[in-house]
């Protein structure tokens, strides 16, 4: 563990102590992909879920057809029927993935969730959630609001290995934005604004960023156990979703 990830771990295991949390799993998910042969939401909210390219594949844990594989050219998985899933002013994004190396698409980021309109032109009337596993050598998470015009995003140092990790961003109920990865918070920020995540939406996708109608972040590699909440999870929760805790492990 890097010795800034641990001082920072430590400050918010202080901060927000592990003691009286509860684990509540099923609490507020909005979407749930295990991807078991199929791109099925297990939530009980039966999001619609259109897998555009991407093929089944070894799993982490090498079962065969239980993960998807994205080319990192045009691959994508559409979610919601491209409407807005994330509707709270809190909200989690937990999967699995492995980056095998840069995308191929224009501007080389992998791509993990988008929520966005098609126009990154400033504007109070659009709303953005992005959240990528590689771009330049960092991890992002870049949100925009109904009521703020410009993108605010928060950078990890964290280049791609061609392992699995679990990969986490987070806005809480106190507009923290934070990064995890493998269970421990490698960054955060304050996001300055108020408003909602669903005005103007166009894209609702895992694996893709777009920009102006173009698909320019096509994720390149494998994901698999994609959790989304309209909440902040608990450090415990995040604990359990890394290693397994509470879960049906295949």
């Amino acid at each position: 563990m890097k010795p800034l990830v641990l001082r920072i771990f430590i400050l918010f295991v202080f901060i927000y102590p592990l003691s009286g949390q509860e684990i509540d799993l099923e609490d507020r998910l909005i979407l749930l992909l295990h991807f078991n042969g199929n791109a099925v939401d297990e939530s009980g909210e039966n999001v619609p879920v259109m897998v555009n390219g991407p093929v089944l594949t070894a799993d982490r844990f090498g079962n065969p057809a239980s993960a998807y594989l994205f080319d990192g050219i045009d691959d994508c998985i559409g979610i919601n029927n491209q409407l807005p899933l994330i509707t709270s002013e809190s909200f989690s994004i937990s999967l699995w993935a492995r980056v095998n190396g840069r995308s191929f698409s224009s501007n080389q980021c992998n791509s993990l969730f988008e929520q966005r309109d098609d126009d990154s032109a400033p504007s109070s009337a659009r709303s953005t959630i992005h959240f990528n596993a590689e771009y330049d050598g960092q991890i992002t998470f870049n949100l925009r609001s109904s009521v703020i015009g410009s993108i605010h995003a928060i950078r990890c140092d964290y280049s791609y290995d061609e392992n699995w990790h679990h990969y986490l961003a987070i806005l809480d109920e106190e507009k923290t934005m934070r990064i995890y990865v493998d269970g421990q918070l490698y960054c955060w920020g304050t996001f300055p604004s108020d408003g909602d995540f669903v005005t103007d939406i166009d894209h609702v996708n895992l694996g893709s960023h777009h920009y102006q109608g173009w698909q320019m972040g096509a994720f390149n590699g494998v994901m698999d156990e994609v959790y989304i909440y309209n909440r902040a999870l608990n450090l415990c929760e995040i604990e359990a979703l890394y290693s397994g805790q509470l879960l049906d492990e295949r």
